[in-house]
C-alpha cells in the first residue's frame, strides 16, 4: 500500500509539475511576446530618427556644397580679373627703356636750350627759364601721351 501511495504522491506530484511548467510557459512566452514588440516599436522608432537624420544630412551637404561652388566661382571670377589687369599694365622690362629714352630726350633738351641761350641778361635768363620749363612740361606731356597711346594700341 504504501507503494501505491507512493505512486499516487509522485504522480500528483508530476501532474502539478507539469501545471507549472505548463504556466511557466505560458507566462514566457506572454514576456518574450510583449518584449519582442517593444523591441519592434524601438528598432522602429530608431529607424525613423535614422531616416530624418540621414536626410538632414543630405540637405545639409547639398547647402554646402553649394556654398563651395559659389565661392570657387567667385575666386576664379577674381583670378580671371587680375589676369586681365596684369595683361593690360606694362612689363618693367618695356617701361624702362622707354623711360631711359625720356629721360634721354630731356637731357638733349636741357643741352640744346643751355647752347642757345648762351650768356644772356638776368632778364633773358629768367625768359629762358621759362621757356626751360615750358619746354620741359611739353616733352613730359608728349612722353606721356605717347606712352598712352602706345598701352591704347595695345589693348
Amino acid at each position: 500500500m504504501d507503494e501505491l501511495r507512493l505512486d499516487e504522491r509522485i504522480t500528483g506530484v508530476d501532474k502539478r509539475l507539469d501545471m507549472s511548467i505548463i504556466s511557466l510557459e505560458k507566462r514566457l512566452e506572454g514576456i518574450i511576446q510583449a518584449l519582442e514588440a517593444k523591441l519592434t516599436l524601438s528598432i522602429n522608432a530608431l529607424e525613423k530618427e535614422l531616416r530624418t537624420a540621414l536626410i538632414s544630412t543630405e540637405k545639409a551637404i547639398g547647402k554646402a556644397e553649394t556654398s563651395i561652388e559659389k565661392r570657387f566661382e567667385s575666386v576664379n571670377e577674381f583670378r580671371s580679373m587680375v589676369n586681365d589687369q596684369v595683361m593690360q599694365n606694362m612689363s618693367k622690362a618695356e617701361a624702362e627703356p622707354r623711360f631711359a629714352g625720356l629721360l634721354d630726350r630731356i637731357s638733349k633738351l636741357e643741352t640744346f636750350q643751355y647752347t642757345i641761350l648762351g650768356e644772356r641778361t638776368k632778364a633773358e635768363s629768367i625768359g629762358a627759364k621759362s621757356m626751360w620749363i615750358v619746354g620741359t612740361v611739353i616733352t613730359i606731356v608728349i612722353a606721356l601721351a605717347t606712352i598712352l597711346v602706345s598701352i591704347l594700341i595695345k589693348k
